[in-house]
């Protein structure tokens, strides 16, 4: 005689075996879920602290560059620390701009398009690309594609024809 049982202790066997494996992967997607939110808070954090770090670090520039303009050795070396202490207050300032304004967690990039300078001043790192060409320079200080198109059609200077 067969024991009708044993396929119904198979599937409350099987289903449990199941609820338990739904379980476990959704604990552990909630898990990355939440690591990866954590990751990310620490990412704009450290950003934080880095223009916090480079606000202290041109904060002591300033300063020592205030000290040493109290007896530069000659007028070329005065005229070099002023500058040097004009650029060291004018990042100060920005920095400073951005924590008050709360974007600190962005990097402070500022791209040249004219020189191809492209300057991640959260980071300290300057490269250099190629320089944008003209006609792209133009359509930038335009606003973009379709104003700039719009200003040369008003112009009667259409699209195929130089500036």
């Amino acid at each position: 005689m067969e024991d009708k049982t044993r396929p119904k202790a198979d599937f409350r066997l099987t289903y449990t075996y199941l609820l338990a494996l739904s379980g476990i992967a959704l604990i552990s997607i909630l898990a990355a879920v939440m690591f990866w939110r954590a990751l990310g808070q620490h990412t704009a954090d450290a950003r934080l602290l880095n223009l916090a770090g480079r606000q202290r670090m041109l904060s002591q520039r300033i300063s020592k560059v205030a000290l040493e303009l109290r007896s530069p050795a000659n007028p070329d070396e005065s005229t070099r620390l002023h500058r040097e202490l004009a650029k060291a207050i004018s990042d100060w300032s920005e920095a400073h701009e951005a924590l008050l304004r709360g974007e600190a967690a962005r990097d402070l990039v500022h791209v040249d398009a004219a020189t191809g300078v492209i300057d991640n001043q959260t980071r300290g790192t300057r490269l250099s690309a190629k320089p944008l060409p003209p006609f792209l320079l133009a359509m930038i200080h335009d606003g973009g594609l379709v104003p700039h198109l719009e200003k040369r059609f008003a112009q009667g200077r259409g699209v195929l024809q130089q500036s």
